[in-house]
């Protein structure tokens, strides 16, 4: 039987952020931010994330992640396409990145302190089940408080 498919997995949503994931049953989630934007997903020393962040300037993936990542142009980039989005891979393939008109959608792969990814399969069928639920407007535009000049 396939991993996605196991009876092990259940299925994160994030309603906030628009978008759905397949975690194990027996880790936890929790929201590093109280608007959801930081999720992570732990079952023991390594964790699973998702981070979505604004995407204001309309950046394709590899685009938004040249920007973040100094020497690298946006066709050095590489590259998966995978649920109908192109997804950016960083170097080190602990981390890709979806781009929708609004947001950045970072799902990554941290091992901790070990030296290696030993779940390297469980987070292929983390990122791999990543779907975007509906569409998700942008966050509102912040209005500037009395008297503070708008910046």
């Amino acid at each position: 039987a396939l991993l996605r498919n196991s009876i092990q997995l259940t299925t994160y949503t994030n309603k906030h952020f628009g978008y759905e994931v397949r975690i194990p049953k027996a880790w936890t989630t929790r929201s590093t931010a109280d608007d959801e934007s930081e999720v992570i997903i732990s079952g023991g020393g390594e964790f699973f994330e998702v981070v979505v962040v604004p995407n204001p300037q309309h950046l394709s993936a590899q685009e938004w992640y040249s920007k973040q990542v100094p020497g690298v142009t946006a066709a050095e980039v590489p590259t998966e396409v995978w649920g109908g989005g192109t997804w950016a891979v960083a170097i080190n393939g602990l981390a890709r990145y979806l781009a929708t008109d609004n947001y950045i959608y970072t799902v990554s792969y941290n091992i901790g302190t070990n030296t290696e990814a030993s779940l390297y399969n469980l987070y292929r069928v983390f990122w791999q089940s990543f779907t975007l639920s509906q569409a998700v407007t942008p966050p509102p535009a912040t209005t500037p408080e009395p008297g503070i000049p708008k910046s």
